[in-house]
């Protein structure tokens, strides 16, 4: 167990191969020769834990949970916007959904990245506003998300990779792009090095972390990301129900809708209900 993130099954692991998971421990020096898809979603979570507090509600929390996990200044802000979109769109009627976003709405998102035009729309509201609207808008703060953790600003990770040397810590971070068919891709990676003394042993440990990376991911398709495929693993997906439902009978005195749920849990409503049918 690293930190909270316990090791994994890997899909490919036998006795003549290094498990994929020992990605998880920044005190190895053991690299594999495969990536399992869970394995690559549970490095981002692990190194961004530092950053989070476990209330489910939180923006850093839904953050964490993103996959591919936003790293730059821009990508973050974008996540952030979609964010607070998708909490007001899911509370709008029919006839709201039909009118599309109006002026008043668009400036409302807007308002959300800036915290002091923030507190002035929370007091004069451009579009009235249900309690449950409020409420929604009032939770989820920009200023909640840690500095980027990468230069590119438009950057998402699919893979984080993380070793402690005896002079300091390398930080690898496999980035990916989309296609015009919303097809995932590893490019580059961004390697950061943190030096408390010599930096001869970082620059090796570089040097062999963007080599295994190069020759294992550079320009492949993501492993594991087909139609269908699952993002949460069951433990999760029940826990993270458990603590949705809590929270909103804690804060509105109700379990959520489907709708509602999904949108918590930062996902569709059919994914809701593939969970289920896959976990049930």
């Amino acid at each position: 167990k690293i930190g909270n993130v316990a090791y994994l099954d890997c899909d490919y692991h036998d006795s003549n191969t290094i498990p994929c998971d020992v990605l998880l421990d920044p005190n190895s020096s053991a690299l594999p020769t495969h990536l399992c898809y869970y394995l690559q979603r549970r490095s981002t979570a692990a190194y961004v834990e530092r950053f989070v507090d476990f209330d489910p509600t939180s923006t850093r929390y839904q953050w964490q949970h993103t996959w591919p996990l936003p790293v730059g200044h821009d990508s973050m802000r974008a996540w952030f916007r979609n964010l607070v979109k998708n909490t007001v769109v899911n509370t709008l009627t029919p006839d709201e959904l039909n009118a599309g976003v109006t002026p008043g709405w668009a400036q409302m998102f807007e308002a959300q990245l800036n915290p002091t035009l923030r507190g002035h729309y929370a007091r004069n509201p451009a579009v009235p506003l249900t309690d449950i609207q409020r409420g929604r808008l009032a939770r989820h703060r920009i200023e909640e998300l840690p500095p980027s953790l990468v230069p590119q600003a438009n950057s998402r990770a699919g893979l984080i990779v993380e070793r402690t040397t005896l002079h300091g810590q390398v930080v690898l971070f496999g980035l990916i792009t989309e296609d015009d068919e919303h097809t995932l891709n590893f490019v580059e990676p961004v390697v950061l090095c943190y030096a408390t003394g010599s930096t001869k042993d970082l620059a090796g440990t570089a040097d062999k972390l963007q080599q295994w990376y190069r020759g294992l991911l550079l320009d492949k398709r993501v492993i594991g990301r087909t139609r269908g495929s699952t993002i949460m693993t069951r433990e999760e997906f029940m826990r993270r129900q458990r603590e949705v439902r809590a929270e909103w009978m804690h804060q509105y005195g109700r379990s959520p809708t489907d709708i509602e749920l999904a949108e918590e849990l930062s996902i569709s409503t059919d994914t809701l209900s593939r969970y289920r049918k896959r976990f049930s």
